[in-house]
């Protein structure tokens, strides 16, 4: 299958049926302004790298007012496509996979995230931050987006539809609610009262269970069916890994190697900030500060290659943010390693990575 990649105004006839192998059309609605300007680099998952901020600029032709009340949603869902996959114009797609965390092993492409699919599109999640009306534009946090992404949707998270239920947070205090309120309404069935002498012809007094009021009969009611959902979802431990012990792909640390390596840094953004345009990633950090704790944040995920981790065949790495090359070296301490900023320098065009073109 081909994706062809057309403006908002472009509609499908909702009577046409797509055929196998047939092209589909997807309208675009926006452009991505992000700080990271390779594929190399960009995290392979959302909200790994809080500080990653994205611009979504809506296109000409759609209407701005399409995202009015949209700030009243703390997150959103951004549907895009992998514009600059190595493999956009192969006519056959591998079925199989090899995550990185997987260390060489292999799955099926529909059990991963991976950009490289037989269609291109992604599905990330972000924090929305700011929603500019008047000028079109939505700002994010969080995102794993290239600069330059096309988007092809927006939507809202919402939590009750989007998330499983036994993963909210409500529920579990429902859960527990509901077992103080078990607890508090426990029946009196104890065999010894107190009584040494009982008459057999007594009835024995016994404590009512009480009746629930309808909110704690609900909240007893969602706790089960949480319970019973609890016991439907799952998924494999390598994609779980972040949450159950620490994240497999995290380094120790990130510093500089010295002073003049920091203050290589701190140059060229001050040199790139300069002379960038609004549409530039650059323009989504305002201090030097906020630039460096962003490429702090993305260095303390080892994004190589499972095989360049494994066998390692360089020394030296280097990655573009912002336009800016930042150089840096991989240091083995103990079971982790940590990561030295050797430099920065304005990235050329020789360094720059190849586009593809759709």
């Amino acid at each position: 299958m081909q994706i062809q990649l057309a403006n908002a105004n472009t509609r499908t006839p909702s009577t046409h049926v797509v055929e196998d192998s047939a092209s589909v059309a997807l309208a675009l609605v926006g452009t991505v302004t992000s700080p990271y300007s390779t594929r190399n680099g960009t995290p392979r998952q959302p909200s790994l790298v809080a500080s990653a901020r994205a611009r979504i600029s809506l296109q000409k032709n759609v209407p701005k007012s399409s995202l009015i009340a949209l700030q009243d949603f703390s997150h959103a869902w951004v549907l895009f496509i992998f514009h600059q996959n190595t493999n956009v114009h192969k006519s056959k797609f591998k079925g199989t996979i090899k995550p990185p965390r997987l260390n060489g092993a292999s799955v099926g492409v529909f059990s991963t995230r991976s950009p490289h699919r037989p269609a291109p599109i992604g599905l990330s999640l972000g924090r929305v931050v700011e929603v500019n009306v008047d000028e079109g534009w939505v700002l994010f946090h969080g995102l794993d987006l290239v600069h330059g992404t096309p988007v092809v949707d927006i939507k809202p998270y919402v939590s009750f539809s989007d998330a499983p239920a036994c993963l909210l947070t409500d529920d579990v205090q429902v859960s527990q609610s509901v077992l103080n309120v078990e607890n508090s309404l426990e029946m009196n069935t104890d065999e010894d009262d107190g009584r040494e002498d009982f008459d057999e012809f007594k009835p024995h007094p016994v404590t009512l269970q009480p009746r629930m009021d309808p909110q704690q009969e609900r909240h007893l009611y969602h706790a089960t069916q949480s319970a019973s959902f609890m016991q439907d979802y799952y998924a494999p431990g390598w994609v779980t890994k972040e949450i159950e012990e620490s994240e497999p792909l995290a380094v120790k640390s990130v510093s500089f190697e010295n002073d003049k390596a920091e203050s290589e840094l701190r140059t060229v953004f001050s040199i790139v900030s300069k002379k960038a345009k609004k549409s530039a990633g650059i323009s989504l950090y305002k201090s030097e500060e906020e630039f460096i704790q962003f490429v702090v944040d993305n260095l303390m995920l080892d994004f190589r290659s499972t095989r360049e981790r494994i066998h390692a065949k360089f020394t030296q790495y280097r990655v573009t943010l912002c336009d800016i090359v930042v150089h840096y070296v991989f240091v083995e301490e103990g079971d982790k390693n940590s990561v030295v900023i050797t430099g920065a320098e304005v990235c050329t065009e020789e360094m720059a990575q190849p586009l593809n073109v759709l």
